[in-house]
């Protein structure tokens, strides 16, 4: 795992900074897209797949369920590996597992996209960034988590919308 730097000399900008920025658009996007989008997919899916409202809100609840298992069995692997790696494999499994929304037609792909959704957010969500965050922080920890925190927000405000007209439009394929 990587160490972070040392401060940046004299009124020049603390590389942690530059950190918190990118993981929060990081964590704006995949909640945006993920987490906050769940329930869009799921009333498309309903609509699309002729499915029962019961059937189809299992999807969310195993995106959430299979992202807890993972992050919690991924969590001791972060503290040593480069989390590069993990967001490299996180952002190609859940950019893999939006593609494959156009297959979905059937109940079980609908859930085996969830699952695949699940194991990318994990992979690159939450937990990888605030041990990333946490890394580069001593002084201004509370505060750099906190600014992070909030791309999980504007990501279901900014996102969620467009995903909704996106699929409006286009149908889930």
């Amino acid at each position: 795992h990587s160490a972070p730097a040392a401060p940046a000399p004299s009124g020049g900008l603390f590389y942690g900074w530059v950190i918190v920025g990118a993981v929060f658009i990081i964590l704006m996007v995949g909640s945006g897209l993920g987490f906050y989008n769940a329930s869009v997919i799921l009333s498309f899916a309903h609509d699309e797949l002729g499915a029962s409202l019961f059937a189809v809100s299992g999807g969310p609840a195993t995106f959430f369920g299979i992202s807890g298992i993972v992050g919690f069995l991924l969590a001791r692997r972060m503290d040593k590996v480069d989390l590069r790696w993990f967001y490299l494999a996180g952002g190609a499994l859940g950019a893999l597992a939006l593609y494959g929304l156009r297959w979905v037609d059937s109940i079980l792909t609908y859930y085996l996209f969830f699952a695949l959704f699940g194991v990318a957010f994990s992979v690159c969500g939450l937990v990888p960034s605030i041990t990333l965050v946490t890394r580069w922080f001593e002084v201004k920890r509370k505060i750099a988590i906190s600014i992070t925190s909030t791309g999980l927000s504007l990501g279901g405000i900014v996102l969620t919308p467009v995903a909704k007209n996106l699929i409006k439009t286009h149908q889930l394929a």
